[in-house]
């Protein structure tokens, strides 16, 4: 477990980090404010990503031979993607 752990860090904690400390001053600037509870919900919803974009691309390939196949995947693609709102809005309200 140690070497998933590193690998969770190695892969998605520093990048996370590293893109928040690198845009806080942007969003400073534009909103007048930083969310600082934001990296938890990024690192909790960014394994997500991949898996939520290579479905939606083989929901917009299948969409292109049989809508039915594109709702099917669509449906499919609805899980991951109900999760990642619900944990963002949780998280925002925390905020």
């Amino acid at each position: 477990t140690l070497v998933w752990i590193k690998m969770y860090i190695g892969n998605y904690l520093y990048p996370t980090l590293a893109a928040t400390v690198v845009t806080l001053p942007i969003i400073y600037f534009y909103f007048g404010r930083v969310s600082w509870i934001s990296p938890l919900a990024n690192i909790i919803v960014l394994p997500l990503v991949p898996l939520i974009m290579g479905m939606t691309a083989l929901m917009i390939g299948f969409s292109s031979i049989s809508i039915i196949l594109g709702q099917i995947m669509a449906w499919l693609v609805y899980g991951p993607l109900a999760f990642m709102v619900a944990v963002i809005r949780i998280i925002g309200r925390l905020g």
